[in-house]
């Protein structure tokens, strides 16, 4: 056994399948993204989970733990709660942790190899490799954090402080799209004692996704999807949506035809898209509240502006944001976004919480359209010659996510005046 310190973090390595030192007891908590549950060996943290209610996140420990006794102690892991929750939360914490990790030999030497990527920069699996002295190991690095398992709870927190720059936060190159161990720190994740035993849930497995595709696919000339792009910034994202509600909130509207849309429609920035049976419009005033529409958030602006500048479209300052919340059955038929008088900037559209499937066709409604799936904190963008394409969603499939539950909450940046 072998304890090493990181940061503010002292871990001690188990041996594959080697058995827990128990009970375990635990402590649950509030962190921005959800609940927290914090459970603790004889030796230090063996698991963290994140999720929506207590008893859930209890089920979670009992699942991966089946043959340890379990003790809720909340006094007795207090400090261990609260500097998890700081380091979700807020980036930071203080003190020292301790962590009891499992797994393999080479498996330890990958995690720590990972651990001392410097801020803001990405490594491939091959430069893992040659760092570690093993450049034919290219696999084998892959597959020490496969995309089908968390490995530790040593890299779910300290991850959090080595992590990359949101691009929409601290300006960082939009050359780049952002590394995944920091676009995972905003997500919720099972943590699991002994990456060898594969106890994983499949909302961690989901996280993982974004490596395992390619983080730009093309769908025209000027059309891209960028994989992952938004991230890093959902921490902030999503307490903006519930500002933006509570000033304006969801509601189904009805269109000239007679229709009332299946999805729920807010606005934010200086102008809100609307329509009622005398047609579609941009108006500075939310026709329900009689008040102007609530301000974007700058996170919100700064997010389209980075995510156009990946794409190709330089100096992109939306004043519309049409906030858009999905339940299962929701779809959007294929349109053309046509209501705004500036065509020659881009339409930048974010996907968070449940995966959607994204119609992209051509200048005519009768062209074929391309389905393309989007997961929780992808980003499309179109402009230029692909601008006035057709685009909808399919009918969307009750697939509740880790976060949001069953919803997809979706932004659409526009320049309308």
């Amino acid at each position: 056994m072998k304890t090493r310190s990181f940061s503010a973090f002292k871990y001690s390595f188990r041996a594959p399948g080697s058995r827990v030192e128990g009970p375990i007891r635990f402590a649950v908590g509030q962190a921005v993204l959800g609940m927290v549950l914090v459970g603790r060996s004889q030796r230090g943290i063996c698991a963290i989970f994140l999720g929506k209610d207590a008893q859930g996140l209890r089920d979670q420990l009992a699942e991966a733990f089946p043959d340890i006794e379990l003790l809720a102690d909340q006094p007795a892991l207090a400090r261990e709660l609260n500097q998890v929750i700081a380091f979700i939360d807020k980036d930071q914490a203080e003190g020292v942790l301790d962590l009891d990790i499992g797994g393999t030999a080479f498996q330890q030497k990958v995690w720590q190899a990972l651990c001392g990527i410097p801020s803001g920069q990405t490594r491939s699996y091959g430069e893992v490799a040659r760092d570690l002295g093993v450049p034919e190991a290219v696999r084998a690095v892959a597959g020490a954090v496969p995309p089908t398992c968390w490995p530790s709870p040593f890299l779910a927190i300290a991850w959090c402080a080595v992590m990359a720059p949101c691009p929409a936060i601290a300006g960082a190159s939009s050359a780049s799209v952002p590394c995944w161990p920091r676009s995972l720190r905003h997500e919720p994740l099972a943590v699991v004692p002994d990456l060898s035993r594969r106890e994983v849930s499949m909302e961690t497995r989901a996280l993982f996704e974004v490596t395992a595709r390619d983080p730009r696919q093309r769908l025209g000339p000027a059309a891209v999807v960028l994989r992952g792009f938004a991230l890093p910034c959902v921490r902030e994202l999503m307490p903006a949506v519930e500002n933006i509600e509570a000033v304006s909130p969801f509601r189904h509207m009805v269109t000239p035809g007679g229709f009332t849309m299946s999805v729920a429609l807010t606005n934010c920035g200086a102008l809100g898209w609307t329509t009622d049976r005398r047609g579609y419009r941009y108006t500075a005033v939310d026709p329900e509240t009689g008040e102007p529409w609530p301000r974007m958030p700058d996170v919100f602006a700064r997010l389209a502006n980075k995510a156009a500048e990946a794409a190709g479209f330089e100096h992109f300052e939306p004043d519309a944001c049409l906030v858009n919340r999905y339940a299962p059955g929701a779809r959007l038929s294929l349109h053309q976004d046509k209501n705004e008088r500036d065509y020659d900037a881009p339409i930048v559209s974010v996907s968070l919480g449940m995966p959607a499937t994204f119609l992209f066709g051509g200048h005519a409604r009768t062209d074929a359209a391309v389905k393309v799936p989007l997961h929780h904190g992808d980003v499309v963008v179109w402009g230029g010659v692909d601008r006035l394409r057709y685009h909808g969603v399919m009918p969307l499939k009750d697939a509740p996510h880790a976060l949001l539950g069953s919803q997809r909450i979706n932004f659409t940046f526009r320049k309308a005046g």
